[in-house]
This record gives structure tokens, C-alpha cells and sequence, in this order.
């Protein structure tokens, strides 16, 4: 009966938004319902949260939200899509200035996702990649995964530099 409790959660969150008060809560129950049962209805749910969220302000519950839609895109095999929504949740996690792991995190999945299935250039890959690395090497917890970084743009490099050469 997850369908029944999504719409009541939708009613309940319209409601709510109609006598002023917050309804994040309801949108997001509603939306985790409809993924057992309908995961187009949940995405819809999710990008209206979305873009409340962006014109409230509330950027990191905005780059949540674009991390789950990129999350089901990416299940569904649609990469391309996937990889669209986790840029613009890299995007709202450095407009909301308090979430900088979290940008990291979808900046990393959003290079990695684009480099595996093609979907863009190598050199942006490496920029990315040598970012989040610089990054990595001034924060002590994590200066160890910065090689993790580099070791990727030493692979770029030789990809391509294999590629030409054929």
C-alpha cells in the first residue's frame, strides 16, 4: 500500500504548504514511498522538492535530493541523466557552502560516472580529478586518498596518450 500512503503524504504536504507550514518532511515521505512502487512519481516528487528547496534557499536539501535523482537514473543504467543530476547536486553542495564532503562526493561520482561511459572530455576529467586531489592533500584525513586522485589522471593521460598513437 506504499502508493495510498504516497498520496496521503502528497495531501497532507499540500495542506500544510497551504496554511504556511513546512511540508519537506511529507514531500520526502512521499517520495521514499512511491520508490517501492512507482520510481518515476518518486523522481517527479523529488525534483519538485528540488525546486522549492533552490528558491527557499536550502541548497544542501536541494544537492540531497539531486543526489538521490542522479542515484535512480544511475540504477536505471541512464548515465547520461545520472550524471547531469549529480553535477547540479555538486552544484547546490557549493552554493550552500556548509556541506564541502558532499560536494566532493557527488563532484567524484559525476567525473567518475562521466569518464567510465565516455560522456565528455578527458581533460575535464582531469581537472576535476586533480581538484578534488589538491583538496584532498590540504585536509590531513583525507591526503591519503589524494594518490587515489592522481593515479586516475596518470591513467587519463596514458589512455589518451595511447589513443593517439593508433
Amino acid at each position: 500500500q506504499y502508493a495510498e500512503a504516497a498520496k496521503c503524504f502528497e495531501e497532507v504536504a499540500f495542506l500544510k504548504e497551504g496554511l504556511g507550514n513546512d511540508a519537506e518532511e511529507d514531500y520526502q515521505e512521499a517520495a521514499h514511498c512511491y520508490s517501492f512502487v512507482d520510481k518515476k512519481k518518486s523522481v517527479e516528487v523529488l525534483k519538485a522538492m528540488v525546486r522549492k528547496y533552490e528558491n527557499e534557499g536550502k541548497f544542501e536539501k536541494a544537492g540531497e535530493s539531486y543526489l538521490k535523482v542522479g542515484q535512480y537514473f544511475e540504477e536505471e543504467k541512464d548515465f547520461a541523466t545520472a550524471v547531469i543530476f549529480f553535477e547540479k547536486a555538486a552544484d547546490a553542495y557549493k552554493s550552500s557552502r556548509t556541506s564541502k564532503s558532499k560536494e566532493r562526493e557527488s563532484r567524484l561520482k559525476f567525473a567518475d560516472l562521466s569518464c567510465i561511459h565516455g560522456l565528455g572530455t578527458w581533460k575535464d576529467f582531469i581537472d576535476i580529478y586533480e581538484s578534488l586531489g589538491k583538496q584532498y592533500l590540504l585536509e590531513p584525513m583525507l591526503k591519503y586518498s589524494a594518490k587515489e586522485m592522481f593515479f586516475k589522471i596518470v591513467c587519463l593521460y596514458a589512455l589518451y596518450e595511447v589513443s593517439i598513437n593508433f
